[in-house]
């Protein structure tokens, strides 16, 4: 996380923040469905280690939205004409915040079986592993 307070908003931002999660939301089901399920020995090590400290810092954003989401329902308990508009967001932000974490978790299985990792074994490893089809069954 980040070690500055973050900024937070007033609820009359609900919308423009809603809309912001909303597209993160969708990116982050749009990047999931091109990652997943497993294919192995598809992607490099460098490729993997930035999706997992892209999704890795997604995360961190998506609790901030969290939070922020988490303020507005306290106060709008005080503005009943918001509280349809935070409960929607929260929501939103759940949905991605599950997302992430199945993006993150493909990505950690991917670790493992990256293009490098392939080259790195002997032609009989790979020929073994193509027979027992560890090699499309990861």
């Amino acid at each position: 996380m980040r070690d500055e307070e973050p900024t937070w908003r007033p609820v009359t931002d609900i919308d423009m923040v809603t809309a912001i999660a909303v597209q993160s939301l969708a990116f982050a089901q749009e990047h999931l469905d091109t990652v997943g399920p497993v294919r192995p020995y598809v992607l490099d090590d460098h490729t993997v280690a930035r999706m997992l400290r892209v999704w890795r810092n997604a995360k961190d954003n998506n609790a901030l939205f969290a939070e922020q989401a988490r303020r507005w329902q306290t106060e709008t308990a005080l503005q009943p004409g918001y509280h349809q508009a935070v409960t929607e967001l929260v929501s939103v932000v759940d949905q991605e915040r599950a997302l992430i974490d199945e993006i993150i978790a493909t990505a950690e299985k991917l670790e493992s079986v990256t293009i490098e990792r392939l080259l790195a074994k002997s032609d009989f490893e790979v020929g073994l592993d193509a027979l027992t089809n560890r090699i499309t069954d990861q």
